[in-house]
């Protein structure tokens, strides 16, 4: 029989399951209700709580990030004022930021300007338990000092080496938890409320001005010390008196409590007369009802099941057999759409995946590029100053040893970070294909000998036993690049051998190719480590005082540069304390003859009139100082609207210009320049941190002469100069 028909002998023999059903219905709504209510206060107790977690998580991971700043290691209040402020402007919900040092003094808050006297915090809860645990800590609800305002701190360790250096803290008005508890309980007739470890009340989501900052009533806190710790629904009076449904759940965070509470649902009396009527009823038809109940339920529930597990994807189960060809009927229908369902979701799946993929991979490549380009940028600015004071004092320094000692040691220093910068920015190009090899034919013996010679004269080489076994070898190469090659193989092999061990370097031609082998009795190469010695950021066995350093690009470089030239590298080590061996093979070319053409002396320098626009003051004044001991008359400006002003006021030969400048920046100085009268004449030399080919394009474009990455020696800097207004021929 089909279904219609059990349905109308069900109605026509038992009419008393429809009453049976309805008190069921009122058992079950009652029962239900119940269970929802404390289950929905439950559920919106904990999601409040969540969310009152991802706020305070938010704001410790930034914070956290705030503490590593390097301005915090240099004391440099100035510009972690300047970062702190920035953090404030893009996290709303914080009234100020603040910094404590170890001993209690607050060094500043963004409240207050720079340098104002701040009072002691040596005694606040906060410090001594973020000195105590060094790990962040969220406060009690507290009046601000200075602030004036209900507010809550989160506070972070700056750890340094030696430990807490400083307490790194955000104050968070406790309007802004109110706002938090207001958006999660927008519907509904139900409060959300937050209390700190005294049971003081934080924030509520409704008459928060009200009610901020007040103690429960004694029975409120013995009822709150009995559940603290545990989630669980219990019955509470309000501050108006009325009886009210509380769930409770903890902020792990802070040790907080987030309470959700709703008004209590009293039942009608007409709940019960039909309640009453319902029982009546399903004593009289239950046993009429049972059979057919049976006949039809069993099969519909597992439809139902069906439909559950359809929804969630999940395999069909099967069905009891039935008399009811419609409940056969929905089933075939369910296993179709189950599997038409299956391939959709898979498509969907596969589709969002990849584009998912692809939109990651092109956002780390820009971060990365940006990244790079930034770091050159920064880490250049210093380092231009550095070398420029060298040039300075190797004009006019003393000629005692200590000074003539520190000098080298300056110096050695600026052509290190500089190597740094360098790899840093190679990498970089070489992995996505950006580096373009300058090819000629060059001798590889005799760039070897040169770059040891250079070694010896600087005496990095002193502490070993270097030899030389070359004989005359030449390839297509990129000398630049080559000796970049020939550097890190070097400068490992110096730095992984210890103090009177040898180094023997070997340059031959075997059959088709040109070898370059260096090899040493250092500290060698595991054998599990062998094969990843050329991967990008990998690093060898360290000890604790990481004595050794480097960034675990320099062979990655040299295989890399060594591919490009169409060879192949190979790294080779009997065990630890066996000494390396590290092997390239290049394309051999036939030997060219070339004879080094000597020009003539040119003519002697003369004194010109020179612009510099930078707004690094250090590194301004080193170049001023530099270029007027060669004779030449400078004047200087700090911005880029300056630089315009003395431009016209000065008419210089030439102006050095950094890019990078606030406000108008180097290429609208440069603009302006050429649009003066007599601009058209003026050398225009771009001094940055920016070397990519991008970067010397777009200076060309805006009409710079010349393009100058930094560092810059001084002499170089004349040199381009007196080249460019024709003195010296290149």
């Amino acid at each position: 029989m089909k279904l219609r028909t059990h349905l109308a002998l069900l109605v026509a023999a038992t009419a008393l399951p429809v009453l049976i059903l309805a008190v069921a219905v009122v058992i079950l709504v009652q029962r239900d209700r119940q269970a929802s209510v404390e289950s929905g206060l439950q559920e919106t107790a904990r999601a409040v709580a969540v969310a009152v977690e991802r706020e305070l998580d938010s704001s410790i991971t930034v914070l956290r990030t705030l503490a590593a700043s390097p301005a915090l290691d240099g004391r440099d209040f100035a510009a972690f004022y300047e970062q702190a402020r920035r953090a404030r402007e893009v996290n709303p919900r914080w009234l100020t930021v603040y910094l404590v040092d170890a001993s209690g003094h607050q060094v500043f808050t963004l409240l207050r300007p720079l340098g104002t006297p701040l009072p002691e915090a040596a005694d606040f809860d906060y410090v001594r338990a973020v000195l105590e645990t060094r790990r962040p800590y969220v406060s009690d609800l507290a009046f601000g000092a200075v602030s004036r305002r209900h507010i809550v701190t989160i506070n972070v360790p700056v750890l340094r080496e030696r430990g807490v250096r400083y307490v790194l803290g955000a104050s968070l008005m406790s309007d802004a938890f109110a706002e938090l508890l207001a958006q999660q309980m927008r519907a509904g007739g139900s409060v959300a409320a937050i209390r700190d470890r005294h049971d003081v009340l934080v924030a509520r989501s409704r008459e928060h001005d009200r009610y901020v900052g007040t103690t429960p009533t004694p029975a409120f806190a013995r009822q709150l010390r009995s559940v603290r710790g545990h989630e669980r629904i219990f019955e509470v009076t309000g501050f108006d008196g009325a009886r009210l449904h509380a769930a409770l759940s903890r902020v792990p965070t802070s040790d907080y409590l987030v309470l959700v509470a709703t008004p209590v649902v009293q039942a009608s009396a007409g709940w019960w007369l039909l309640w009453i009527g319902g029982g009546a009823i399903v004593l009289a038809s239950f046993a009429g009802a049972a059979l057919l109940a049976r006949r039809i339920g069993r099969p519909i529930a597992a439809l139902s099941r069906n439909a559950a597990e359809l929804a969630g994807e999940e395999p069909l189960s099967a069905v009891p057999r039935s008399s009811v060809p419609e409940v056969a009927a929905v089933h075939e229908a369910m296993v179709r759409a189950a599997a038409a369902l299956r391939e959709r979701s898979a498509e969907r799946q596969g589709r969002q995946a990849a584009e998912a993929a692809r939109a990651e991979a092109e956002k780390l490549s820009r971060d990365k590029d940006e990244f790079l380009a930034m770091l050159s940028h920064e880490l250049r600015n210093p380092l231009g100053a550095i070398a420029s004071a060298v040039s300075i004092l190797n004009r006019v320094g003393h000629d005692e040893k200590p000074a003539v000692r520190a000098r080298e040691i300056v110096a050695r220093q600026v052509e290190h970070l500089t190597g740094i910068v360098d790899d840093l920015l190679d990498v970089s190009r070489v992995t996505m294909g950006k580096i373009v090899l300058s090819l000629r034919p060059v001798d590889l013996a005799e760039l070897v000998r040169r770059y040891v010679e250079r070694l010896d004269t600087e005496r990095r080489t002193s502490r070993h036993d270097v030899t030389l076994s070359i004989a005359a070898a030449w390839v297509n190469g990129d000398e630049t690049r080559l000796e970049q090659i020939v550097g890190n193989l070097l400068g490992n092999a110096l730095k992984y051998t210890p103090g009177g061990g040898r180094i023997a370097v070997r340059v031959d031609a075997e059959g088709e190719h040109v070898v370059l082998e260096v090899r040493d009795s250092g500290i060698g190469i595991a054998p599990d480590r062998l094969p990843h010695v050329f991967d990008l950021f990998f690093q060898g066995e360290r000890a604790l005082d990481r004595s050794q350093g480097g960034l675990g690009i320099g062979l990655t470089l040299v295989k890399r540069l060594t591919e490009l030239h169409g060879g192949s590298v190979a790294a080779t080590s009997a065990g630890v304390n066996q000494g390396s061996t590290f092997t390239i093979r290049l394309p051999r070319i036939a030997p060219v003859m070339t004879s080094r053409e000597r020009l003539p002396g040119g003519r002697r320098r003369q004194a010109r009139r020179v612009l510099i626009v930078e707004d690094n003051a250090d590194a301004r004044e080193m170049l001023r100082t530099a270029l007027e001991l060669l004779g030449h008359t400078v004047s200087e400006a700090g911005d880029g609207e300056a630089g315009v002003t003395q431009a016209a006021a000065t008419r210089p030969d030439v102006a050095i210009i950094d890019l990078g400048l606030p406000g108008l920046d180097g290429y609208g100085v440069a603009a302006h320049i050429r649009r003066q009268p007599g601009g058209e004449t003026v050398l225009l030399v771009a001094l940055t941190g920016y070397g990519l080919p991008e970067d010397r394009r777009r200076s060309a474009d805006a009409g710079f002469d010349v393009h100058l990455v930094k560092p810059v020696e001084p002499e170089q800097l004349a040199e381009v100069i007196g080249r460019e207004l024709g003195e010296v021929r290149p």
